[in-house]
């Protein structure tokens, strides 16, 4: 079972299906073109947001916009005034002192975390 149909599993029968045709303009203003897998979970699913990690816009959606959130990103990074190496203010995914998330099956635990030794549930 690829990522992709875990990630199905867990969220259920998609709610909705937007129209594919609204994905032709972002892709065209932004210079690729995405993966039709991708475009059809998007399409069913949005939005969602997955323990503020893992959150999917859709580029029809009128809040959760995903051309607004690419156009908001890159100018962020592009006058972002980094002071030094980057690091990470909070808690980080992966690295020396980041969370490490192991999947596990919907269920009243949630997933399980660990950070530097110490493991609990979510």
């Amino acid at each position: 079972m690829s990522d992709r149909e875990r990630l199905a599993a867990l969220l259920g029968a998609p709610p909705h299906r937007r129209s594919p045709e609204a994905w032709t303009p972002l892709e065209r203003e932004l210079g690729v073109g995405f993966p039709d897998d991708y475009k059809e979970f998007i399409d069913g699913y949005e939005p969602v947001r997955i323990n503020f990690h893992l959150h999917f816009d859709h580029p029809a959606h009128p809040v959760w916009s995903l051309g607004k959130w690419v156009a908001e990103t890159v100018e962020t990074y592009r006058t972002l005034d980094w002071p030094g190496p980057l690091r990470c203010p909070a808690v980080c995914l992966g690295g020396q002192a980041g969370v490490l998330v192991r999947s596990r099956q919907a269920g009243p635990g949630g997933a399980m975390t660990t950070t530097r030794g110490s493991v609990s549930e979510g």
